[in-house]
C-alpha cells in the first residue's frame, strides 16, 4: 500500500515537472511588425538587469508635455506576448497624461533569456522594473 502512494507521488511530480517545462521552458519571440508610434508620443529605449539577464523596453510619454509625467504606469505583459502587443493601451495611457514603462520579461522579445522561467521569474522581473523606475528620480 505504501509503495503505491510513493509511485503515485513520484508519477504526479514527474507530470508536474514536464508540464512546467512545456509551458515555461521556451522563448517568446516578437511577432509581426514593430510598433507604430504616433508623432505626439516620445519614446526612449531602456535596459536594466533582472537576475543574470538584461531586459529591454521603452518609456513612452506625451510629446506635448516635453517631459516624463510623475505618474508612471509599469506595464507588465502577459504570457505568450511581448510589450509591443499593448500598443493600443500604451497610446491610451499616454493620451491621458501618464508615462508608460513597458518592457519585455526574461525570455521574451528583445530581452535576454533562453526561456521564460515561470511565475517566480515574472515577479523578479517586475520588481527589477519597479526598482529601475524608482531610480529614475522623477
Amino acid at each position: 500500500m505504501k509503495i503505491s502512494y510513493i509511485v503515485i507521488g513520484v508519477f504526479g511530480f514527474v507530470i508536474a515537472c514536464v508540464g512546467i517545462e512545456i509551458q515555461f521552458g521556451k522563448r517568446i519571440e516578437q511577432k509581426g511588425p514593430k510598433m507604430v508610434i504616433p508623432d505626439w508620443i516620445h519614446q526612449k529605449e531602456v535596459e536594466f538587469v533582472s537576475g543574470k539577464n538584461k531586459l529591454k523596453g521603452y518609456i513612452f510619454w506625451n510629446a506635448k508635455d516635453n517631459k516624463l509625467s510623475e505618474k508612471i504606469i509599469v506595464l507588465v505583459h502577459g504570457y505568450g506576448v511581448t510589450y509591443k502587443d499593448y500598443e493600443i493601451e500604451i497610446e491610451e495611457f499616454v493620451k491621458r497624461k501618464y508615462s508608460v514603462f513597458a518592457y519585455d520579461m526574461t525570455g521574451c522579445g528583445m530581452s535576454q533569456g533562453k526561456k521564460i522561467g515561470g511565475f517566480s521569474q515574472f515577479l523578479l522581473d517586475a520588481q527589477s522594473a519597479i526598482k529601475y523606475v524608482e531610480s529614475m528620480n522623477l
